[in-house]
């Protein structure tokens, strides 16, 4: 069920190219050393999963996953590809990623306006069940007017929608998780708190059938209500074309991930993520979740 893309799609130039090794400052003000974050609940487990000073979760400690994106090594040579105006990606040693967005930016590979993301080349195909984690945090002056996606995972070799994403509802600042283009939508959160890390662990199974896709979510180690008020929501979350996005001919049997930024390209101003412990895992204990 699991695969690398078949092509690795940048170089070392081209990652150097995008994404320096320093901090750099940030454009929402601060660089979030000060952020500090409550404990979690007691479902994530604490012996691989220890937070530092900025208050995200360190998980240094964790046994292997599928994929472990944790910037680590001061660079971005643990992903696949860059989708990014240069420039507006660094990641800090040890630290975290910082992506930008500022008003007009065009991502050079797509030719979309307001991208940056980074994609860790791992396909899951129909049928597939994995387990994903992800942290963030919203500059402090974080607003959208309009759309924007932090986490996605997309048709492979298919156009429109993503099957599944991570959203901010434009001026609430609520975030939610979705297919499509809007329905079926799997989750609701909170309003965005700006400067707080967010960690995110979903499980998914990815089928075009709705009766057999599923999504379950834990946020900051507490497992969420999900639509329908169950743990679980089932729906279609592999197929690209259900809402009718693209046409019949871009449907795909499988879904790669992408995390970062992206968002309308008329959204006016700039806009700061901080990502960090993206894991891709076959298990929970994969991404160091105990349920």
């Amino acid at each position: 069920m699991f695969r690398m893309l078949s092509s690795f799609l940048l170089a070392c130039a081209v990652i150097a190219a995008v994404a320096g090794c320093g901090p750099g400052a940030d454009a929402n003000g601060g660089d979030g050393n000060g952020a500090q974050r409550a404990e979690a609940g007691s479902e994530l487990g604490s012996s691989s999963a220890r937070r530092d000073r900025s208050g995200r979760k360190s998980l240094a400690g964790l046994r292997s996953p599928l994929f472990r994106g944790d910037f680590r090594s001061g660079n971005l040579a643990q992903f696949a590809n860059v989708q990014c105006r240069p420039g507006r990606l660094t990641v800090a040693s040890g630290r975290w990623a910082r992506f930008e967005v500022r008003e007009g930016d065009v991502e050079p590979q797509t030719g979309h306006e307001g991208r940056c993301e980074v994609i860790p080349g791992t396909e899951v195909d129909d049928g597939g069940e994995i387990w994903q984690r992800f942290a963030v945090r919203f500059g402090p002056r974080f607003s959208t007017r309009t759309w924007l996606v932090f986490n996605q995972w997309h048709a492979n070799g298919g156009g429109g929608q993503p099957p599944l994403s991570f959203n901010v509802l434009p001026r609430s600042n609520v975030m939610v998780l979705r297919h499509g283009g809007g329905r079926p939508r799997y989750w609701r959160g909170p309003a965005i708190r700006p400067g707080w890390w967010y960690d995110f662990v979903v499980h998914i199974r990815f089928a075009d059938d709705p009766r057999v896709g599923f999504v379950e979510l834990w946020l900051d180690g507490r497992r969420q209500r999900m639509a329908g008020g169950g743990r679980r929501a089932f729906g279609p979350t592999s197929d690209p074309c259900v809402s009718g996005g693209c046409p019949a001919s871009d449907a795909s049997s499988s879904v790669y991930a992408k995390f970062g930024l992206y968002r309308s390209g008329s959204d006016i101003g700039t806009v700061v993520l901080h990502g960090d412990n993206f894991l891709i895992g076959r298990t929970a204990a994969g991404v160091a979740l105990r349920d």
